[in-house]
Formats: structure tokens, C-alpha cells, sequence
């Protein structure tokens, strides 16, 4: 007997046959072919990104939540519009140019009722998303369903500070991370089988709560608003910043991306001069008495005759800046007051080409709190009118959506000003730096400010993770370079290699000006520059384990090296089973004869460093005996073509 099928049965199969039916699936690839992402509509909006057609990101989901409301869910794409763009822009960091290369997809996608759009683009270094709701009115967002599933057997390091930043990294294999790990951005990763890097990050956070990440135990983090958890209320239209996956073949690669900028508004012209940064935009070297201290112990550290002696002492390094940390609102000397005292100052530091910097909590400590903005341009004013030129403020500690308009309004208010800014205790970098090129630095790293003790963990590995995973999102206010306690397990050659390679566009030092001076190092400190026209990343290098970059600025080359933990006098040729010296070869500079001055560790007194000169061409090499957790640094100037 026939049995038969019951008409609820088949208008489910026709629904279901319908669904899969009408389910598009769009691509996008970078301008080179080998970046491509795919987006797929239905249940849940998603997307996936391969490079060179091995696995980047798996399938993952795609939305935004807003009014409670998951806009990725039953979703359908209409007809996409494609782009192309190709333009350029100088830049204060690793590179003097950068390239803003990219193809772009705009979706629009229809969820019920709601209608927005998913943004993308593929560069030839990464892959970039963001959601538009072109609505009317106020909305509470409420975070999103963000995703990005990583391949297994892939390697991470990331860190769980939730606050500042400011975390040791971790090495783990992607099924090692347990659900509910949050991570700071960006998280590096190394792809199974060689298949290249990549790192998850955001840019141009404007208007919006930061980014971090959390694990769901099962491959994939999810986008979380740690400092926003019930909402942040918008009007609308309503932008999300850029989700970013930098992707690369290789570490040089991943250290040249420029995806964090090149998604980040352009600059106001005001900032500009016909092209190139305002004359009032300088980078620079800053001498720092916060952690240098003060030769004659009964003086004070942060105190008006200590800072006469460190301008003087940054002017024979030939340092542009000073920054005169907490405690300069307490200077008094009979019936002038600090702001008197501090136009004396600026005005003495002057005569040695020095420029001032001041230290200010975001709250009150010795002046009013400066959250308000009225308060903040009255502060800001009186420091134009004192000879300052720029401000370190600290304490943000949040990178909520309140946190986020704060740092913004305050960048503009300081270009207003024409003050430098540098913030502390403070979230990654976003590419503000690009829209607000007065943001010379910001902290949001575990620098020498916490190695004063002991912390449980080795500082060279630590040296020699950042550079591929905190520095990515772009400058970063480590303070570099120690010759005393602060240096911790490191060598002091180790220390100096940090300066090169650590970057920011506004190189605060750590150690004490007379010390350097006094250093061997001295003619290689005072020849170290802030920002590079190029950046390459030596093929020796291995997170964790050793960085080494060759650097240029105009026809002059550093190549600086920082050693993880373990000594390193050899490798082993695994084709030929013979053992050869570790070597670093000098390609990379044109042709011609170069001056090589050669800053090493000193085999037998690890602390201390021998100096020599040689002449070299790009046929030749070093083969240094690395130390653990020790260092190298060699300026090559042209001597002839």
C-alpha cells in the first residue's frame, strides 16, 4: 500500500530546497590573487579568507547585534557593488611611504525588515570587514556576533590583559585554548604546515567600544566589548570599526603590513603641509627621568634641577625632547608657581634644542581632571603658553565607547594647540595615528616600567615576541634601553637593539642620560632614528626566540638583533647534516662601500660591549656568537658608491 507524505512534509522540503537554493556566495580577492574571501548568506551571514588557497580564517560568523537584535541572522544578500583603490601617504613609524592598495566589496544585506551593509576589502597583506546600518534615530548596540575561526594546528600568542594592555604573551596551539579566554589584539598566529602568519586586530575604533577577543574552546574567538558589557548607545548611522586579519607569507611580511592606517581616516588638513606633516609634527628621542632617576640621590627625580640637567644631557645626545613626569605641578619656588618655573624651563631647555614634554593624569593629581573638555583645552592652553609641546596623559585604563570619543576629542582639541600627545595606561593602537599624526606614541605594552622586579618571565622572550604581535597594531611607548637593574636578564647590547627595533615615532629612554654618554654605545644611541623609510625583517627570525631587522633611514642602515634565552653560536644545515655558523649577511644594503660600526656583547663580561669598525660591502656578513638573551647592533654608513 502507498503511503503518503503529508502536505506539512512537502512545504518544508520545498522551503528548505528553496533556502539552499537561493544562498549566495560572494568573493573577493586582493589586488595580487592570493587573498580571497568568501561571504555566505542564509541562517547566519558568514565568511571565510584563505591565502595562497590554504585556510587563514574557516567559516565564521558575521553580525552585529543591535536593540537585541543579531543582524546576521536569516540574512540575503542583494547585488553587491565592486571597487578598486590605489593611493599613497607618508608615514611616521617603520616605512616613510605607505600604499594603500585594495579591491572592496559593498553588500547590502536584508534581514527582515533592516536593510545595512557588510564592507569589505582584501589587501595584498590582510582582509578587512565592517558593518554600516544606514538607520535613523538612537540604538543601543549591543556587541556583535563576530567571528573568526582559526585552523587547527595552528600556533597563537596572545595576552589576557583586559585593562591596559599590558600583558605578557602566550605561546599556545589553538587546542589548547580553553573557552572564555579573553585576548588583547592583536593576536598573532603562525598557520599549520608553513602556511604563512596572520594576526586579528581592529582599526579606526571611532565612536565606538573596543574590540577584544574571546575563545569559544573550540578554534574560534569572538569579537567582546570588555569595557562596554550592557551596550553603548548610538545614533545612527551606525559604523563599526574594521575587523582586521593581517595575513602574510612570512614575519617581514607581517611586519610591514600597513592595514591598521590604511583603513584609518585620513588626516585634517591642518595636520598637513603641502603633502608631508605639519612642522610642528617632529618625531623624535627623549631623555626620561622617571625610571632614570637623578645622579645626586638627595635630588628629586622629577624635580626642576634634575630636569635643567636632563635637558642639558639630552643636548649632547642630540635628543630632541624631554619629558617631565608626575610631580612637576608640585614646583614652587618663593611666589612663582609651577606654570612660571615651567615657562623658565622650557625656555632654558631651549637653548640646548630641546623640547618639553609634561606628564598629566586623565583625573586629578596636582591640576583639575581633564575628562571634561572645556577643563582640557583651558589645561591645554596654559601648557601652549608655558613653551610645552606635547603631553603624556595616563591612566585611561579603559577603551570603552566613553573612553574611546575621550582619546578622539582630546587629539583634535591638541592639534588645536598644536601639542604632541602620547597616552599611557591605555588601549592598542587603532590607526589614530593616522588620522591624528600629533599621537606620537602610546603605551598599551608591557615595557621596562615593570621590570623593576621580578615578574616570573624572561624579558628577552618577551623582547622578542612583541615586535610580531603588540608592535603590529603599530607604535608602541616601551621606553627602551637599560644599563642597570631594569635590564634585567638581558645583556647590555641586548638593550640598545631594543631602541632599534622597538618602534616609536617618539623614543623614550630609559636609562639615564649621563650613562649613555658615558657608554660605549654612545655614537650608536645618538645615531638611532625613531622612524625608518624601510623595514626588513631578516629571515632568521622566530617569535619568541630572536629578532632581527635591518633597518634604513635615507642611505644609513642599522641591522639590530635581539636574542631570546637561548645562546646561539650555530645552526645545523639539515640538508647536508653539517654544522655551520649563525650568520647574518649584509644584502640588504646597496652597492658600494659601507662604514660598519659593529656594537657587540662582550663574550667574557657579558656586561659590558666591545666596539669596532670595519668596511664592509653587501657581499659580506657577520657571524656573531650570540649570547642568551644578548644582542647586536651595526650602523652602516656609505663611504663611496
Amino acid at each position: 500500500m502507498k503511503r503518503l507524505i503529508p502536505p506539512f512534509f512537502i512545504i518544508l522540503t520545498l522551503l528548505t530546497f528553496q533556502n539552499v537554493c537561493s544562498a549566495k556566495t560572494l568573493t573577493l580577492s586582493s589586488p595580487d590573487g592570493k587573498i580571497t574571501a568568501e561571504f555566505y548568506d542564509g541562517s547566519q551571514a558568514s565568511y571565510s579568507v584563505t591565502l595562497s588557497k590554504n585556510a587563514v580564517v574557516e567559516k565564521s560568523s558575521l553580525g552585529i547585534t543591535i536593540d537585541g537584535a543579531d543582524l546576521g541572522k536569516n540574512t540575503k544578500f542583494q547585488t553587491p557593488r565592486y571597487g578598486s583603490h590605489d593611493s599613497s601617504y607618508p608615514w611616521l613609524g617603520i616605512k616613510s611611504t605607505v600604499r594603500n592598495h585594495y579591491n572592496y566589496i559593498e553588500i547590502p544585506v536584508k534581514q527582515k525588515n533592516k536593510q545595512y551593509t557588510l564592507q569589505a576589502r582584501c589587501y595584498n597583506d590582510g582582509f578587512a570587514f565592517r558593518y554600516h546600518v544606514d538607520d535613523s534615530g538612537e540604538h543601543l548596540v549591543n556587541g556583535e556576533a563576530t567571528e573568526f575561526s582559526i585552523p587547527k594546528n595552528s600556533t597563537l600568542w596572545y595576552h589576557s590583559q583586559d585593562t591596559h594592555y599590558e600583558g605578557v604573551y602566550k605561546k599556545r596551539d589553538i587546542a589548547d585554548v580553553n573557552s572564555g579566554q579573553i585576548s588583547g589584539p592583536p593576536l598573532t598566529i603562525k598557520l599549520p604546515n608553513d602556511n604563512g602568519y596572520a594576526a586579528i586586530t581592529e582599526g579606526a575604533l571611532i565612536n565606538y567600544s573596543g574590540m577584544m577577543l574571546k575563545a569559544d574552546g573550540k578554534r574560534a574567538f569572538a569579537a567582546f566589548f570588555h569595557d562596554d558589557p550592557n551596550g553603548w548607545k548610538l545614533n545612527a548611522p551606525i559604523t563599526s570599526p574594521w575587523r582586521l586579519v593581517i595575513i602574510a607569507a612570512d614575519l617581514n611580511g607581517l611586519v610591514n603590513s600597513m592595514l591598521v592606517p590604511n583603513v584609518s581616516p585620513a588626516p585634517q588638513k591642518i595636520l598637513l603641509n603641502d603633502g608631508k606633516f605639519a612642522d610642528w609634527i617632529q618625531p623624535g628621542k627623549c631623555t626620561w627621568s622617571y625610571l632614570g632617576g637623578a645622579k645626586d640621590r638627595k635630588m628629586e627625580w622629577m624635580g626642576l634641577e634634575n630636569m635643567k640637567i636632563y635637558a642639558k644631557l639630552a643636548g649632547q645626545l642630540g635628543f630632541e625632547y624631554n619629558l617631565i613626569d608626575a610631580g612637576w605641578g608640585g614646583w614652587k619656588q618663593g611666589s612663582k608657581d609651577c606654570w612660571q618655573l615651567m615657562k623658565e624651563h622650557t625656555a632654558y631647555a631651549k637653548k640646548f634644542g630641546v623640547k618639553t614634554l609634561v606628564w598629566k593624569k586623565v583625573d586629578s593629581y596636582q591640576f583639575p581632571p581633564i575628562r571634561d573638555r572645556k577643563t582640557r583645552r583651558q589645561f591645554f592652553d596654559k601648557c601652549v603658553k608655558t613653551g610645552i609641546a606635547g603631553i603624556k596623559i595616563d591612566f585611561l585604563d579603559s577603551e570603552s565607547k566613553q573612553m574611546v570619543d575621550f582619546m578622539q576629542q582630546t587629539l583634535e582639541d591638541a592639534a588645536d594647540y598644536k601639542l604632541l600627545i602620547n597616552f599611557h595606561g591605555v588601549n592598542k593602537p587603532t590607526g589614530e595615528a593616522r588620522t591624528w599624526p600629533n599621537e606620537l606614541t602610546r603605551e598599551g605594552v608591557m615595557g621596562l616600567e615593570y621590570a623593576g622586579g621580578d615578574r616570573g618571565f624572561h624579558w628577552s622572550e618577551h623582547n622578542t615576541i612583541i615586535p610580531f604581535t603588540r608592535l603590529l597594531a603599530g607604535h608602541a611607548d616601551y621606553t627602551p634601553l637599560s644599563f642597570g637593574p631594569r635590564k634585567r636578564n638581558t645583556t647590555s647590547c641586548h638593550q640598545v637593539a631594543t631602541a632599534v627595533i622597538l618602534t616609536s615615532p617618539l623614543l623614550i629612554f630609559s636609562e639615564h642620560p649621563q650613562n649613555m654618554l658615558e657608554s660605549s654605545a654612545v655614537d650608536i644611541i645618538r645615531s638611532i632614528e625613531p622612524v625608518w623609510d624601510e623595514t626588513i625583517v631578516l629571515p632568521q627570525s622566530e617569535i619568541g626566540k630572536l629578532a632581527a631587522f635591518a633597518r634604513r633611514k635615507g642611505s644609513k642602515w642599522f641591522l639590530a638583533v635581539i636574542n631570546g634565552p637561548q645562546a646561539k653560536t650555530a645552526v645545523l644545515n639539515t640538508d647536508t647534516k653539517y654544522i655551520k655558523p649563525f650568520e647574518f649577511n649584509f644584502s640588504f644594503l646597496a652597492d658600494g662601500k659601507y662604514s660598519a660600526l659593529i656594537l657587540k656583547d662582550d663574550i667574557d663580561q657579558p656586561d659590558k660591549m666591545t666596539i669596532e669598525t670595519k668596511t664592509v660591502t653587501n657581499q659580506d656578513s657577520i657571524k656573531p656568537q650570540l649570547l642568551a638573551a644578548g644582542g647586536l647592533v651595526i650602523k652602516f654608513t656609505p663611504t663611496q658608491k
